[in-house]
């Protein structure tokens, strides 16, 4: 056949195609059918020299068939293999766009360095196609979030539903993600799985929309409780705002395309959350529910260095100010609380500063 490596290709129909570099017969098209010269598509019978097709049996040669010819690596992915040493989590794969083959080769290399491996906006053909060459991969279809994990317990998920993944105890800290509507689902789900995966104990609320408020209002203890939060919204994108005039923690907004024609498939609920009028509400993009769950995993858990630092801080602030108090307690001006001390010289160098 000439040179095994392939490029993409399309026949008068428009199909996509599978072709040798050097011009030969399709090695694989979607669909069935047949040339223009009555030949069959690849799908269904043999090659012009009688060897079948790939998809039938093996090649002449004896190979087992793939469905395609297998494309090296390194002509379509140069993986970032050290990123979860800068970052915290390996390189994470976007699934839009990359063929099957594609996925399942990133993956697989993946996991010869790393125990876990995440890929998002996954199709229903990637994932048939990875569990076929990786036993052990998981598939939540809801959100298109498709992963392999090695992990030990507890820090390992499982299931392949967003309630299985996130029912099961681990992870630290307390992310919580809230979802406006049904029709907002997928995203929010997307955002729980990516924050639990990535190691952050993560709850999610539904259906809590600003067209009934109560439904909000009655969260208010879960809401409190958390260190950082998801919103997810439509629509004109409310919700948000709401949850961020009740609580004390950053919320990160996630606008969605769900609406009719004057939402403008989210922008809408963008321009809206990006207007906010409560403080502390960040926004990310249009359906971007991995990049609000990755943000709110390392808002919940920074890095081990921040925790060593915060801790020594505050051991070494516990035990300067019994100096200090003593001092206070000492001078005539030992009735005036130290909480108000401290006020009124943070309104006298407000002052100054203006």
């Amino acid at each position: 056949m000439g040179s095994t490596h392939t490029i993409r290709d399309t026949q008068s129909t428009g199909e996509p195609v599978l072709r040798a570099s050097s011009g030969a017969e399709p090695l694989l098209r979607a669909g069935g059918g047949a040339h223009a010269d009555g030949t069959a598509y690849a799908s269904d019978t043999a090659h012009a020299d009688g060897t079948a097709y790939a998809s039938d049996t093996a090649h002449a040669g004896g190979a087992a068939p793939t469905g395609s010819v297998a494309e090296p690596l390194a002509h379509f992915a140069d993986l970032d293999f050290d990123r979860s040493q800068r970052c915290g989590f390996p390189e994470v794969v976007y699934g839009a766009g990359k063929t099957p083959e594609q996925v399942v080769s990133i993956v697989a290399a993946l996991l010869e360095h790393h125990e876990v491996a995440l890929v998002t906006r996954a199709s229903d053909e990637h994932a048939q196609a990875l569990k076929s060459a990786i036993s052990d991969s998981n598939f939540v279809a809801s959100c298109g979030l498709l992963y392999v994990d090695r992990r030990a317990l507890p820090l390992r998920i499982e299931g392949e539903t967003a309630p299985a993944v996130l029912e099961k105890d681990g992870g630290g800290g307390n992310v919580l993600v809230c979802c406006a509507g049904t029709s907002d689902l997928s995203v929010a789900e997307e955002a729980a799985v990516t924050a639990r995966i990535m190691g952050s104990h993560t709850t999610l609320l539904t259906d809590i929309g600003v067209a009934g408020v109560h439904r909000t209002l009655r969260h208010q203890d879960t809401l409190r409780q958390a260190h950082v939060i998801v919103v997810v919204a439509g629509l004109e994108g409310a919700l948000p705002s709401l949850v961020a005039g009740l609580v004390d923690v950053p919320v990160i907004a996630v606008p969605t395309s769900v609406g009719y024609g004057a939402s403008f498939g989210g922008v809408a609920a963008l321009l809206g959350m990006l207007n906010s009028c409560a403080g502390g509400v960040s926004v990310v993009n249009i359906d971007n529910g991995f990049g609000a769950g990755l943000i709110a995993h390392r808002i919940n858990r920074p890095p081990a260095r921040f925790t060593d630092e915060a801790t020594n801080a505050t051991g070494e602030a516990n035990r300067a100010p019994s100096a200090n108090l003593t001092r206070h307690t000492a001078s005539p001006a030992s009735s005036v609380p130290l909480s108000a001390s401290r006020n009124t010289a943070a309104n006298s160098q407000t002052r100054e500063n203006r």
